[in-house]
C-alpha cells in the first residue's frame, strides 16, 4: 500500500502528519520567515531613501527658475570674443578660412584648423550654428556673457 503522499518511502517520522514532520516544516517556515522579514528590512530601507533622496530632489528644483535659463557664457579667452565679433559684424556665414583673414591671422594649417576648432566648440556651445560643411554662421539670439 502506498502512503497518503504518494510516496514510496515508509519512514513515519518525514510524514508531515508525523510530530517530526510538523516540526520540520515549522523549522523550515521560520526560516523562510526569517529571511523575509530581512529581505522586507531592506526594501524598507532602500525605500526610506529613496524618499529622501525624492524630498531633496523636489526641493532642489523647485528652488530653479526653469523658466529663465542662465546666459550661456562665452569660453574664457580673447579669440572667442574676436569670433563673435567678426561674426556680429559680417552677419553671414563663413568659412574657417575666411574667418582668419578678417582675424588677420596667416592662412596656414595650423591658424586654419586651430580656429575650426574654435568654431566647433562655440557650435557646441550654442553660440554658433554649422552650416553645409565647412561654413559656420552666426548663432541664435541669446544674450551673450563673458565668462
Amino acid at each position: 500500500m502506498r502512503p497518503p503522499d504518494g510516496g514510496t518511502h515508509n519512514d513515519p517520522r518525514r510524514h508531515p502528519a508525523t510530530p517530526d514532520g510538523i516540526e520540520q516544516r515549522e523549522r523550515q517556515l521560520d526560516e523562510q520567515v526569517g529571511e523575509l522579514a530581512a529581505r522586507l528590512r531592506e526594501a524598507q530601507a532602500e525605500r526610506n531613501a529613496l524618499a529622501t533622496t525624492a524630498r531633496t530632489v523636489r526641493a532642489m528644483v523647485a528652488d530653479l527658475d526653469l523658466a529663465q535659463l542662465p546666459a550661456p557664457v562665452l569660453p574664457d579667452g580673447v579669440a572667442y570674443q574676436q569670433i563673435m565679433d567678426v561674426f556680429e559684424h559680417e552677419r553671414r556665414p563663413l568659412r574657417a578660412r575666411d574667418l582668419c583673414l578678417a582675424l588677420d591671422l596667416p592662412v596656414m594649417p595650423k591658424h586654419v584648423e586651430g580656429t575650426r576648432a574654435r568654431l566647433k566648440r562655440l557650435v557646441s556651445l550654442g553660440f554658433l550654428e554649422e552650416m553645409s560643411l565647412p561654413r559656420w554662421v552666426g548663432g541664435t539670439d541669446q544674450q551673450v556673457t563673458m565668462g
